[in-house]
């Protein structure tokens, strides 16, 4: 059977504390995703909407929503991982690479700007399938600066040369590095004496793969 978001079941977030989920039969209160990001909300709807088609009960559902995890997908690195970097720095693993990912993300950082207010870095490897412009452009007046990283050994990646240019193209400030450590080297001296940095490497779940294997 189909059932879409809106007409069969609808979602929303209760006081940024609790999920509501609504379907024909009935609400379901249920706990905040663990996931970040406001796009989670209706991820954790669509979960629950098929969960409940498949005859699990309330208590599954909570468990699933205080349980799930997603590697690379808004994920806090440790800090300890960069111990280059000035205490307090905050750096974010996300593996999203298509123009909605870089939309979201934007959505995302934008809002933890308002809560703390301090410059961002991007640092990005990417496929040359994807189209990195509007992946970037989003962050047009939010990233301080937009390293792209060439990824050696991948003939399918953008060198970080392009990765630059598409960055500057954008409207963005960017530099190309060979490496992460170069990027981090670069955010570490230019950001020094500042409030710590805030820090998005970004661009490609291959990249991802790559940083938490080296992590």
């Amino acid at each position: 059977p189909l059932r879409c978001l809106g007409v069969d079941w609808s979602v929303w977030l209760e006081n940024d504390t609790r999920l509501v989920f609504q379907n024909t039969q009935g609400l379901m209160d249920l706990p905040k995703p663990v996931l970040l990001g406001s796009h989670q909300v209706e991820n954790a709807g669509i979960a629950v909407a098929a969960l409940t088609e498949l005859g699990f009960a309330e208590d599954v559902c909570q468990k699933a929503l205080l349980n799930a995890s997603w590697p690379a997908r808004l994920q806090r690195l440790k800090p300890e991982s960069f111990p280059e970097l000035p205490e307090g720095s905050e750096i974010w693993l996300d593996g999203g690479h298509n123009a909605a990912a870089g939309q979201t993300l934007g959505v995302f950082f934008a809002d933890l700007s308002e809560k703390r207010s301090t410059p961002l870095y991007l640092i990005c490897g990417m496929l040359k399938t994807k189209d990195a412009e509007n992946f970037l452009s989003p962050f047009k007046g939010l990233a301080r600066h937009v390293f792209g990283v060439t990824r050696e050994g991948e003939e399918n990646s953008f060198s970080g040369q392009d990765i630059q240019a598409y960055a500057l193209k954008a409207g963005m400030s960017a530099s190309s590095v060979n490496t992460l450590q170069d990027a981090i080297t670069g955010i570490t001296h230019s950001h020094y004496g500042e409030t710590p940095p805030r820090i998005l490497i970004c661009g490609s779940l291959y990249f991802a793969g790559q940083v938490l294997r080296s992590l």
